[in-house]
């Protein structure tokens, strides 16, 4: 008869590999609300450089370079212009892998007074209420946890440096972990449920995790969203049901960074509105 050892939890430790590690990133988007369908497709190259570790935590700078933006119009445009906010970061992270500090923060606001000169005289024709907009990413910055929101939001930071370390992390049983979308659906935010899992792939050489989330409803304003699109469409006997969504896959190479990892998330409210958005971030040999 042959025994079954028990599976046991494992921990994810980085290894922190001192030469810069080079990605390039591809996301694609699709936005359907009231009959107009809009897309937009961004490229952008990414190093991750480790700086030091302490006993609380590790210092990464992330650098992106190359980004290109196939939809330039509208908000997209906005879009473009504020990713430079995130262009240089340099992180501190605790033990899991979540970010606490945006170290150089201060550094940015100062770079970002005189830069979004330049944003306005671009668009301050083409964009309402721009002056509003630009001191509204400012006062961003003077709030720590909000640019932090912001910065886990976005699809770098996600694959990147997901919360996924010394953790004890099993293939049976599912971390329960938490993630927000601020101003997703106008001026509410979309909170998720995440459930992190080890993936029992016996053959896999590396580790392996799939993150799955869904609607975090003890967070969730449904009330006022529902309120929201109601208004929105003049609708008010119109009955919405919100479904959401949301996958990411992280494959990590022998010492334990990412080597490839994939975001997925859909979002529909009956036939009124559709968001898709796929983001695939891999390793590279150099940027």
């Amino acid at each position: 008869m042959q025994t079954t050892l028990p599976l046991k939890n494992r921990d994810i430790i980085y290894h922190h590999v001192t030469k810069p590690l080079n990605y390039h990133l591809e996301t694609s988007t699709l936005l359907v609300s009231d009959s107009n369908q809009t897309n937009n497709t961004i490229t952008a190259d990414v190093t991750k450089t480790f700086i030091k570790k302490d006993n609380s935590g590790t210092l990464f700078s992330v650098e992106t370079k190359n980004r290109k933006q196939s939809n330039l119009e509208g908000n997209a445009t906005l879009e473009n212009e504020l990713a430079w906010l995130q262009q240089k970061l340099v992180l501190y992270c605790n033990n899991h892998g979540e970010i606490t500090t945006v170290v150089n923060r201060q550094q940015i606001k100062e770079d970002w007074y005189f830069h979004k000169k330049e944003v306005k005289k671009r668009h301050k024709k083409t964009i309402d209420n721009i002056d509003l907009i630009l001191d509204g990413a400012e006062a961003l910055l003077d709030d720590e946890n909000a640019f932090i929101e912001l910065i886990c939001k976005s699809e770098i930071i996600t694959l990147l440096l997901p919360p996924i370390y010394d953790q004890k992390l099993s293939r049976k049983k599912q971390l329960k972990q938490h993630k927000i979308f601020p101003l997703f659906f106008d001026d509410y935010e979309l909170p998720l449920s995440i459930k992190t899992t080890l993936l029992d792939n016996k053959e896999a050489v590396n580790n392996q995790i799939i993150r799955l989330g869904s609607i975090d409803n003890n967070q969730f304003k449904s009330a006022e969203i529902k309120r929201f699109f109601r208004k929105l469409y003049n609708a008010q006997d119109l009955a919405i049901d919100i479904d959401v969504a949301y996958l990411e896959t992280l494959d990590l190479d022998k010492n334990n960074d990412i080597y490839a990892a994939t975001q997925m998330m859909g979002v529909e409210i009956d036939s009124l509105y559709r968001y898709r958005q796929i983001s695939k971030l891999k390793k590279i040999a150099h940027v």
